[in-house]
């Protein structure tokens, strides 16, 4: 009896010296993190003060708050108790001191004013265009974007904007404020652009519509004041409502015969 409690008890210390070991060794990993996830252990960047929630489904959580007074750079967690993070709620950052966030793509809803008052907020990092376009921003000011900011594709300064293959629509407020944008090529798969998707894009100065779009959302292009030329696809019925307001540098624009309704203050 006692020589099998001594072979147990030998077992249960190895086994403790091993997880010790094994601790010691994850603290002491010399992380290399790529988008937020260190290459070597798969430890995840922590952002001290983020405040995580579930989400009313109870199916994944999101991001409520952020506590810290500091000039941070955020790192959203793609996953939270196990569970994926999905929604970056209404009022998370607001009037937060930010530099900068890194949105997973498992992010898929963004609320209105979330990153309403950051006004240090000078870069916003993803990964995917594709998912990008497909994120739902609802009501104003609730893109990132909004405040001139940089956007980064796989740490990338995105200049020249191309919108991936497959993507059938662009969505609301998608690109909103994106001042590091010059160029944007959409593929003949979009076929809607949404409401303020590229509104104050100040250093846009070309963009091609191909034939596949079929609405223009109101504010699109709003203030985009680089833009000096536009044409308008025979794809297109209606021009809505400040479309190209305050696009001053407009010189040129082409409007096909398909065009039947041009909405207020489309282009002055």
């Amino acid at each position: 009896m006692k020589k099998f409690l001594k072979i147990a008890l030998t077992a249960v210390l190895c086994f403790l010296t091993l997880a010790t070991l094994t601790t010691l060794a994850a603290c002491k990993c010399n992380h290399e993190y790529v988008d937020g996830k260190c290459v070597k252990c798969g430890e995840w960047v922590i952002t001290e003060g983020v405040e995580y929630a579930l989400t009313e489904d109870g199916n994944s959580y999101g991001v409520v708050g952020f506590s810290s007074k500091a000039a941070a750079e955020v790192y959203i967690l793609p996953e939270y108790n196990g569970k994926p993070v999905t929604t970056i709620f209404g009022n998370a950052f607001t009037d937060s001191n930010i530099v900068s966030v890194n949105i997973p793509d498992s992010v898929t809803t963004i609320e209105g004013c979330a990153f309403a008052g950051c006004e240090k907020l000078t870069g916003v990092y993803i990964t995917d265009i594709a998912v990008w376009c497909n994120i739902k921003f609802s009501g104003y000011s609730s893109n990132p974007l909004s405040y001139s900011t940089n956007l980064y594709l796989n740490g990338e300064l995105v200049t020249n904007l191309v919108v991936s293959d497959g993507v059938t629509s662009i969505g609301n407020y998608a690109f909103s404020g994106c001042s590091s944008l010059t160029s944007i090529t959409i593929p003949d798969s979009v076929t809607s652009i949404g409401d303020s998707a590229f509104y104050v894009c100040s250093g846009l100065t070309s963009i091609t519509l191909p034939d596949s779009v079929t609405s223009i959302g109101y504010g699109a292009f709003e203030g985009c004041i680089r833009l000096t030329s536009i044409s308008i696809p025979d794809s297109v019925t209606s021009i809505e409502k400040e479309t190209f307001h305050s696009c001053s540098g407009l010189t040129s624009i082409m409007i096909p015969d398909s065009v039947t309704s041009i909405g207020k203050s489309a282009f002055v």
